[in-house]
């Protein structure tokens, strides 16, 4: 990757922090209420229980299998093919 390439994606991910950055501050000074939107630290730490529960990896490549095969045991697959009847 160029350095013209590698700016706009450090650029990015800085916006991406900087934004997570003021919700949490906006979270913490009670601006915006935690009910409504969960601070991006307790978002972040959610994600191993989430990955030990629901396996989040596994179950994301197995959807990825199944819709890039397009065997119909996707969802989005078997409304396709209904949509779109695939005669012989």
């Amino acid at each position: 990757m160029t350095r013209l390439h590698k700016v706009p994606v450090i650029v990015g991910l800085f916006g991406l922090l900087a934004c997570a950055v003021l919700l949490e501050l906006a979270v913490n000074f009670g601006w915006v209420m935690e009910i409504i939107v969960p601070r991006p630290t307790d978002t972040v730490l959610s994600f191993p229980s989430l990955q030990e529960d629901m396996d989040l990896v596994g179950n994301f490549f197995r959807y990825i299998g199944h819709d890039s095969g397009g065997d119909g045991a996707c969802p989005a697959d078997r409304a396709a093919i209904r949509i779109f009847p695939i005669s012989a």
